[in-house]
């Protein structure tokens, strides 16, 4: 019960994200500000606050709420629902981070298209289409920016793990301050791991693969390169942690790449629909008709990848099962007599009771 009420409590502030998103970005608006506060129109327009003020601080307001989300998830997922084991923790919240993620991209763009558009209509309602579409694009800017400072700032913080370097000061203190530690209290203390968080590396991955997917042929010269850029460098880096750094908590088997796939599909899907949409809006009617079959050509791998591979890579085939069991004759011995021990430990079967020599 618990984990449905949390699941359609994330689903009733995913289709409330909109009006979220547009409370920031009104909130931290240059011009907005300036009217609240006189302090903010004295500060000179060619300062380095000034542009931080102008063109960056909406971006950075919106990721550190970004970045508390996932920190919320996971509360809920271990404190409220109660679940037990760390890679489900992690499972659900990918999950639930996901959404607000996409979410993000096409609320931003559909912001920033509709608050132009709404006064045109009045105007001059014959030209709302066309000027929707002109202003469709507008978006990219903000959603570049947001590439360009996950690079830039995301990227070398993953590298300086700083939650690590607190953590360390924490335990440093708590080892000076106790001096009746025991050597286990001690170890612990000492001990320090970087630990993988897929829940927070896999919608971040995501979120720059849903902006290019929506504006890799709108906008591919502004777009693409930042895309490029962020993977080429976060290729490095997450290559580099995944070799030296990361500890992995738990084994999956590949679980996380049937959350993940899907999830790629959703954002090429809506990608699709976004470019369909805009070529309507420039009245490019058959551009548009000719690449309506792509969004049901998705849907099709998309089963076809799930009928041929996700579904066989769930269950061992009787094949291997023969190969196993076969393999392990000479281990096991399986008989034609059905023998309950054969599926418990080595070390939990009771031994026949062997009378001392006399």
């Amino acid at each position: 019960f618990r984990m449905t009420l949390v699941n359609a409590l994330t689903m009733l502030l995913g289709i409330f994200w909109y009006s979220v998103v547009i409370a920031l970005v009104m909130a931290t608006n240059f011009s907005q500000m300036a009217q609240k506060f006189a302090f903010i129109q004295e500060i000179p327009e060619n300062s380095y606050l000034h542009k931080f003020l102008a063109g960056y601080l909406p971006v950075w307001t919106l990721l550190v709420v970004m970045m508390i989300l996932p920190v919320a998830f996971r509360k809920l997922a271990i404190h409220y629902e109660g679940i037990k084991t760390w890679s489900e923790v992690h499972l659900q919240v990918t999950k639930r981070h996901f959404l607000f993620q996409i979410a993000n991209v096409y609320v931003i763009a559909s912001a920033h298209s509709i608050s132009q558009v709404i006064s045109q209509i009045f105007n001059s309602p014959s030209s709302a289409l066309s000027y929707l579409g002109s202003s469709l694009p507008s978006a990219v800017t903000y959603l570049t920016q947001l590439i360009i400072i996950k690079t830039f700032c995301g990227l070398p913080l993953e590298l300086l793990r700083l939650g690590i370097f607190f953590d360390a000061g924490r335990r440093g203190i708590a080892l000076k301050s106790q001096s009746n530690l025991t050597p286990s209290d001690q170890q612990k203390l000492t001990t320090i791991m970087s630990r993988d968080e897929p829940d927070w590396i896999y919608p971040s991955l995501l979120l720059v693969f849903a902006i290019c997917a929506a504006y890799e042929v709108i906008a591919p010269l502004i777009v693409m390169p930042a895309g490029l850029m962020f993977f080429g460098l976060a290729n490095i880096v997450y290559r580099y942690q995944s070799m030296y750094v990361l500890i992995p908590k738990y084994e999956t088997g590949g679980v996380f790449w049937l959350i993940v796939f899907p999830r790629v599909l959703v954002c090429l899907f809506f990608g699709q629909i976004l470019l369909i949409a805009y070529l309507l809006t420039r009245e490019q009617f058959q551009h548009a008709t000719s690449l309506a079959p792509l969004p049901c050509m998705l849907y099709m791998f998309w089963r076809f990848c799930e009928e041929r591979y996700q579904k066989p890579s769930l269950q061992l085939s009787l094949v291997m099962a023969k190969a196993i069991d076969e393999a392990n004759e000479n281990v096991v011995n399986w008989g034609n007599v059905f023998n309950k021990d054969n599926y418990l430990q080595p070390a939990l079967v009771q031994a026949p009771f062997v009378l001392p020599d006399s």
